[in-house]
């Protein structure tokens, strides 16, 4: 197997996130001589929890800590005499309750004392989202290193030191902690829909080895027969320990200087390919992934898909924001002539789907490429921030690597990749042709309203107004004045509980009363996801054939006798068409031209 592949360009991407991290004042990093501390060799069983809530939350809640004063956060130790107030707790208060994990560990944070329908029936569907935290202690023999499977917990702390775990519960990630002899306490925050949550908290061995390949995250492009020489991977590797380890080789080739204690980071290479060596039936190829260090190796083993010319393919590129391994799912066109000018549909993927499921949702055309961006794992960003510019990089190398007529590209999104439709769309405006938001919201304002957020009502007024004014750029009802020259088809199921039709609706109608081409499809009877032709290809609720002569009938005008212009962050963006704001002087800068 090792003849197939040979490794030919090495580097270092990203750190996906730090737990520990040792800085030196200047200059380079090096490896330091941390303690050396012993492997815990046996895992713990914690079955014993306190739990407390629930306590309502509202989304990207971040200034008002329901358990307050809870907690030493030099100990860890938590004051379980405590009681504190709850606005979904009969009686008003809630106070700290034993409990124990089931059979398979997992901890269910079920609150029986409250009536979740008439909660949700007075406030909607958000006021049926909770959050709650989780308390116990366990005893360790000695201080060592540990790993943590934290499943559906974002992070905890140890005896006050916090953690990142594995909220996504994929299974892709566990933590490396550092147990202190005698007790340890573990704190956690946790939340959910309804009155019932579950996570998992285990307590395992630490790894035999320094270092580890976390083969459930490998990131690797696919290989399309009779084209692909190579394929690039991303490689995470995780220091288990609490020391910095040295001199990395991936592939016999020089990696990284250093990795710092109970760390991950992401190392790309590409790997050469001899196509005779790969099976004509086979779906998938095993590339062998070698790491070596000073003190140790270890291996591991990637798949990539093996693709034919006129399927969908899984692509990687090098992100500018970060240098890190990203992807995204492109489908060529039927009979693709490279001398040919092609349009383009750009597709954002809704939670908990990735650009290379989000791109099979379309039948392929023989007028267009369709491109899906992956927005930094299935939930991400919510096509803000990075996810944004990551969507904006792949249409910029896909135009400039294909064939493609700017004047003919089109944005079509579906839940939140709906959300990413309206809100990149209003973001640059001038980059498309037409945008179709499916099943669509336009803020966490409104679709998770803040009228239900604690921090709405007794956050500090100067921390609210900081936190307002970084949030304003994700506004994106207030930057629908841009879409004065892109025609608007959002489309949405009349009987979806996801994202009720409310959310189009109201959108439309405000573009409507501007004046703009803003059109309202609304199907009756179908849910969230919908389909109406289950045996053609192309799923309706974003490539249903109305879309598709929408986008078709619709051409870019790239210098439009008149341009209305709203921006909450030049950082974001800073031009529409033909104008360029190079300085804002209030919060909000609104320019018609």
């Amino acid at each position: 197997m090792n003849q197939i592949f040979k490794t030919v360009r090495l580097q270092i991407t990203e750190l996906l996130f730090i737990l520990l991290l040792i800085a030196p004042a200047s200059g380079s990093p090096q490896p330091t001589s941390g303690d050396v501390l012993p492997r815990l060799q046996d895992g713990i069983t914690v079955t014993d929890w306190y739990v407390i809530g629930p306590f309502h939350t509202g989304s990207r809640e971040p200034l008002v800590n329901p358990l307050a004063g809870c907690m030493d956060y030099e100990t860890g130790i938590v004051d379980l005499t405590l009681d504190y107030p709850s606005v979904l707790e009969s009686g008003g208060r809630v106070s700290w309750q034993s409990t124990t994990v089931d059979e398979e560990g997992n901890l269910t944070l079920y609150f029986e004392n409250v009536d979740w329908d008439k909660i949700t029936d007075e406030w909607g569907v958000s006021g049926a989202y909770f959050s709650c935290a989780a308390y116990t202690t366990f005893e360790c023999g000695k201080k060592c290193e540990a790993m943590i499977n934290a499943s559906g917990i974002g992070s905890f702390t140890i005896n006050g030191r916090r953690y990142s775990g594995d909220p996504y519960g994929n299974n892709i990630f566990q933590t490396p902690v550092v147990l202190d002899e005698g007790t340890n306490h573990v704190f956690l925050f946790s939340g959910g829909f309804g009155g019932t949550d579950s996570v998992k908290f285990e307590i395992l061995p630490a790894p035999a080895t320094d270092l580890i390949v976390l083969e459930n995250d490998i990131l690797v492009s696919d290989i399309v027969r009779g084209e692909s020489d190579s394929v690039m991977v991303g490689v995470p590797i995780l220091n288990t320990t609490n020391r910095w380890i040295g001199a990395i080789y991936l592939n016999q080739t020089a990696g990284v200087s250093s990795i710092p204690p109970l760390t991950v980071v992401k190392i790309n290479c590409t790997v050469q390919i001899d196509p005779e060596q790969i099976s004509p039936d086979a779906t998938t190829q095993e590339i062998p992934i070698l790491v070596e260090w000073d003190s140790g190796s270890f291996e591991a083993t990637a798949n990539a898909r093996l693709r034919n010319p006129d399927e969908s393919r899984l692509v990687t590129f090098l992100s500018s924001i970060d240098y890190s391994l990203q992807k995204y799912g492109i489908l060529f066109p039927t009979n693709y002539d490279p001398e040919k000018e092609y349009s383009l549909i750009l597709s954002t993927h809704g939670a908990g789907v990735e650009g290379e499921g989000q791109v099979d949702a379309f039948e392929p055309k023989d007028w267009a490429f369709v491109v899906a961006p992956t927005n930094r794992r299935p939930f991400g960003f919510d096509w803000q921030d990075w996810g944004r510019i990551d969507a904006m990089e792949v249409l910029d190398q896909v135009m400039q690597q294909y064939p493609i007529d700017p004047n003919r590209v089109y944005l079509v999104g579906h839940s939140m990749g709906g959300h990413g439709a309206w809100h990149i769309g209003c973001t640059y405006p001038d980059r498309f042709a037409a945008v179709v938001p499916s099943a669509g919201w336009a803020s966490f304002q409104l679709y998770m309203p803040w009228f239900l957020r604690a921090d709405e009502m007794f956050a500090d007024p100067n921390c609210a107004r900081i936190f307002d004014q970084c949030a304003s750029p994700d506004r994106t009802e207030m930057l629908l004045p841009n879409l004065r020259n892109v025609p608007v088809l959002a489309v949405h199921g009349g009987n979806d509980n996801d994202v009720p039709p409310t959310h189009a609706r109201l959108l439309t109608g405000i573009l409507e009363q501007m004046g703009y081409d803003a059109r309202l499809w609304e199907e009756p009877g179908q849910p969230h996801w919908w389909d109406m032709h289950p045996g053609i290809p192309g799923t309706d609720c974003v490539d249903a054939l109305r879309i598709r002569s929408f986008c078709e009938e619709h051409v870019r005008d790239p210098f439009p006798r008149h341009v209305t212009f709203v921006s909450y962050d030049l950082g974001n963006n800073c031009k529409s068409y033909w104008i360029a704001v190079y300085e804002n002087i209030s919060p909000i800068g609104r320019i018609y031209v």
